[in-house]
């Protein structure tokens, strides 16, 4: 009898965990569809439940206030970068440095509403700064106890690409994503890896080489740098 007692509470708590987290998800997408639209400072209560089709009640069941929310997003969406890094192993980073950039590419691709609504809104500095620290701590976590790299010029290195990335990421959203997500990743990969003369070297050969006039001579590669 104890046992079958038992049985049915276990059974009942199982459910109650999985509308529990059914709920959660409900409440934190409606807020991401909601951040899309507008800034945090604009969102209330009222229009997160209706959103998630729950009441007031239920909402302060699970979160003190909408910034709660959002912070819970950001963190989810700071953890899917830094699993990214952690799927690259160093030799591979160095070798083919544009596969980590288009997997990056494709997770903002995957939540562009979200973060183009924080890079061109007022609440755009919380979740920058918790990409920015994430992505150097994870990087010197992975890389950094390696033999031949110095750590003082490592963290400089980190500080300098890092915040070099994210500005750039952030320009594409205000420049309305006039270019392909992936084509701005594959030449930040380059920028990264090679520095500026190496993107104008890539840029340069994949761009036909103009018209001369009649009866004019080519004088060497046009292309050179």
């Amino acid at each position: 009898m104890i046992e079958q007692s038992a049985d049915r509470e276990g059974r009942g708590q199982k459910r109650c965990d999985r509308r529990t987290d059914r709920t959660r998800k409900e409440i934190l997408s409606a807020m991401f569809r909601l951040l899309g639209r507008k800034p945090l400072s604009q969102i209330t209560v009222t229009e997160i439940a209706k959103e998630a089709d729950i009441n007031r009640k239920t909402f302060y069941t699970y979160y003190a206030n909408p910034a709660a929310v959002q912070d819970e997003i950001e963190d989810e969406l700071v953890r899917q970068f830094g699993a990214a890094i952690h799927d690259m192993d160093l030799e591979t980073l160095m070798r083919r440095p544009e596969k980590f950039f288009m997997m990056l590419a494709k997770l903002v691709e995957k939540n562009l509403d979200f973060y183009g609504g924080l890079l061109t809104k007022e609440d755009l500095s919380s979740v920058l700064v918790k990409v920015m620290a994430m992505l150097k701590a994870t990087f010197v976590e992975r890389f950094g106890d390696q033999e031949y790299i110095d750590r003082e010029h490592f963290d400089m290195v980190l500080d300098f690409a890092v915040a070099g990335l994210v500005a750039v990421y952030t320009e594409w959203f205000l420049q309305k994503q006039k270019r392909p997500l992936e084509e701005v990743s594959e030449e930040l990969a380059v920028l990264m890896f090679q520095g500026a003369l190496g993107l104008v070297q890539k840029i340069q050969k994949n761009t036909p080489a103009p018209d001369l006039p009649d009866g004019s001579e080519e004088s060497g590669d046009w292309r050179e740098v």
